[in-house]
């Protein structure tokens, strides 16, 4: 990751994130797997809010889901001037494959 470069790979670091991978759905939707310094769905919101927003424009306004470390999926797209928000859980066997993934092939299709 770290030759990684695109407009959301700065909010993310702005925002502490540890990027353990970044997916690539149909070459446009990103998932970024990240662990975060608060809890995404805490009550953090003036803080996620904004990096959501934030992330939102440095990504041309494309949907994207993130996935931290506890396993949440967090999922936003554009909503009139700002965004929707929705999330999931990953189960057990999801996640275990998902956060133990190795990231060279993703490293690949992101230059």
């Amino acid at each position: 990751m770290e030759h990684w470069q695109h407009p959301t790979r700065k909010v993310l670091d702005d925002a502490g994130a540890n990027i353990k991978a970044v997916y690539l759905c149909n070459k446009t939707y990103p998932i970024f797997v990240a662990d975060f310094p608060y809890d995404p769905l805490g009550d953090t919101g003036s803080f996620f809010n904004t990096f959501y927003y934030d992330l939102l424009q440095a990504n041309a306004k494309w949907p994207y889901s993130i996935i931290s470390e506890d396993t949440d999926v967090i999922h936003i797209k554009p909503e009139g001037t700002g965004f929707a928000l929705d999330y999931d859980e990953l189960k057990d066997e999801d996640a275990i494959w998902l956060l133990n993934s190795k990231t060279q092939a993703q490293e690949t299709n992101l230059k």
